[in-house]
């Protein structure tokens, strides 16, 4: 019959406490990183999402603009898309031209 040898148990085998610990430091330090990074992220988006809301909302109030030769309305304001808006209007006066000095 074989007899089979007890296996020696190598020292080397497996983690250190210290080795978890350290592992477990750093897997924290990189997920808080991702998540503050994911914050960031978030916050730009709703800035980003309220600059485009503006700019539509300023060119659907531009676009009610009257053209030269029209009549204003009444009311040059409003609220739209959650936003207040008021447009003041005064007469254009027209800027003097400069002649080119003639040459003497």
């Amino acid at each position: 019959m074989l007899r089979k040898m007890p296996i020696e148990r190598n020292r080397e085998a497996g983690f250190t406490i210290i080795e978890a610990v350290v592992a477990l430091a750093l897997v924290s330090i990189l997920l808080a990183a991702i998540g503050s990074l994911v914050a960031t992220n978030a916050q730009n988006v709703r800035r980003l999402e309220q600059h485009v809301a503006l700019i539509e909302t300023a060119r659907l109030i531009a676009s009610g603009i009257p053209r030269a030769g029209e009549p204003f309305p009444a009311n040059l304001a409003g609220n739209v898309s959650g936003f207040a808006w008021q447009m003041r209007a005064s007469a254009r006066t027209q800027a003097r031209r400069r002649r080119p000095s003639s040459p003497r």
